[in-house]
């Protein structure tokens, strides 16, 4: 069984920034596909067992700073830049 402070080793911020990245990939697709972007409902479908709601809006919170995202009209729907 890993030890708590495994959790702050190299290997947990790669998995963290896979997230992250595999998320940006999907919003990119709704991007491309729709003037509305993805909700923050079909990205917790999406990733269901991988991302809870609350890491989802985590990580859009980080992609919105970093300028790669935007919400498209309302808190709820986010697309590319």
């Amino acid at each position: 069984m890993p030890s708590p402070a495994s959790e702050n080793q190299p290997g947990s911020a790669n998995t963290d920034a896979q997230k992250r990245d595999q998320l940006l990939e999907f919003i990119k697709v709704g991007s491309e596909s729709t003037d509305f972007g993805y909700s923050v409902a079909e990205m917790a479908t999406k990733f269901q067992g991988v991302l809870g709601t609350a890491e989802i809006r985590k990580l859009l919170g980080e992609l919105s700073d970093d300028g790669l995202v935007y919400d498209a009209g309302d808190e709820d729907h986010y697309k590319c830049v």
